[in-house]
């Protein structure tokens, strides 16, 4: 990851988050490790307890959600 053109943070959390040209980090503060991580491809891979998991955000691209309301992925590990 080499150029960040954004960085945005969660009021009343401990996340930040880095845009970068080749996909996006969001950082938990008081941890070393990343939430969770995207790349160009629109695969997202995070962790939850001791399973790593993935979702493709392009499964997202053909449902339509109303705005405000959470989107639902298939995830696999």
């Amino acid at each position: 990851l080499e150029h960040a053109w954004c960085v945005a943070v969660r009021p009343h959390a401990n996340n930040v988050t880095v845009g970068f040209d080749e996909g996006v980090v969001i950082v938990k503060l008081g941890c070393d490790e990343p939430a969770l991580s995207m790349d160009p491809a629109s695969k997202l891979v995070y962790t939850r307890n001791t399973d790593v998991l993935s979702t493709n955000l392009q499964a997202a691209v053909d449902v339509e959600t109303p705005e405000g309301q959470r989107v639902h992925l298939p995830v696999r590990e």
